[in-house]
C-alpha cells in the first residue's frame, strides 16, 4: 500500500470499511475484520511518521470535519461564519485555536441544535447520558459506524496487542472483561454488544478459570 493510500485510510477510514457494519454483526465478519486489521496496522505505523506528515493528516481531517458539519448543520455553518472560519480555510489549525472554548453550560443551552445527524437520521445512532457528577449531565449522540471505526481501531493499535492475532481474536465466540471500561457511561453498552447483541453474564467463575486482579469487581464472561 502506498503512503497516499495509507494517508487516505487515516483521513477517511469509512471508505475502507463495509457500510453495513453494526454493533452485533462484527463477530466472524470477514469484510469487517480485513478492513479493521489493515487500518490498525496503518495506525501503528503512523505513530512513527514525521511531524510534517502528521500535520498534513491533521489539516486534512479538520478540513473534512469542518466541511461536513457546515453542509449538514445550519447551526454550525452559522457559528463558523460568525467567527470567520470558512470551511476551505488554508490555515484550519490556526483558525481552530481562535474559536471560543465551549463549556458544558453553553452546550446545554444550545441543546440538540449542536447535533449533526448522519444521512440515515437516528436509525443507527447511539444515545447515552452522563451521570451528571461533573455538575451538568450531558447527552451523547454517536453514529454506530463512526463509533466502531474510530473507537475500535484506536484501542487495538495499543502495543499490548502487538503479538496478538486480531483476526483470530475477532473470530472468538466469547471474551472476558474484568470490571467495567473507564468511560462506562458512553462505552459500556458498546463493549458488551461489540460482537453479538445477546450475552450471558456469569458472575461466579471458578478461580482456576479466571483470576480477577480487582477483588472488588467480579470477572464477567461475555458470550
Amino acid at each position: 500500500m502506498s503512503i497516499d493510500e495509507k494517508l487516505d485510510c487515516i483521513i477517511s477510514p469509512e471508505r475502507f470499511f463495509p457500510s453495513d457494519i453494526r454493533l452485533g454483526n462484527l463477530l466472524a465478519n470477514k469484510a469487517f475484520i480485513d478492513s479493521f486489521v489493515s487500518c490498525v496496522e496503518i495506525l501503528r505505523e503512523s505513530q512513527f511518521w514525521s511531524k510534517d506528515l502528521v500535520r498534513r493528516i491533521q489539516v486534512k481531517r479538520l478540513k473534512k470535519l469542518i466541511g461536513y458539519i457546515s453542509q449538514r448543520s445550519q447551526f454550525w455553518a452559522d457559528y463558523l461564519k460568525k467567527h470567520d472560519f470558512p470551511p476551505d480555510s488554508p490555515r484550519p489549525l490556526d483558525m481552530l485555536r481562535l474559536l471560543p472554548v465551549l463549556n458544558r453550560r453553553t452546550l446545554l443551552e444550545w441543546g440538540d441544535r449542536i447535533c449533526v445527524l448522519p444521512e440515515n437520521g437516528l436509525e443507527n445512532t447511539l444515545v447515552r447520558y452522563t451521570s451528571g457528577k461533573g455538575g451538568i449531565p450531558m447527552k451523547l449522540m454517536v453514529d454506530q459506524v463512526e463509533y466502531i471505526i474510530a473507537a475500535l481501531t484506536y484501542r487495538f493499535r495499543h502495543p499490548a496487542f502487538d503479538k496478538v492475532s486480531l483476526t483470530d481474536l475477532f473470530q472468538r465466540k466469547f471474551y472476558v472483561t474484568l470490571g467495567l471500561p473507564g468511560e462506562r457511561h458512553a462505552f459500556v453498552d458498546f463493549t458488551h454488544t461489540l460482537f453479538i447483541p445477546s450475552r450471558l453474564q456469569l458472575w461466579r467463575i471458578p478461580a482456576y478459570a479466571v483470576k480477577s486482579t480487582n477483588k472488588s469487581k467480579a470477572p464477567r464472561l461475555q458470550c
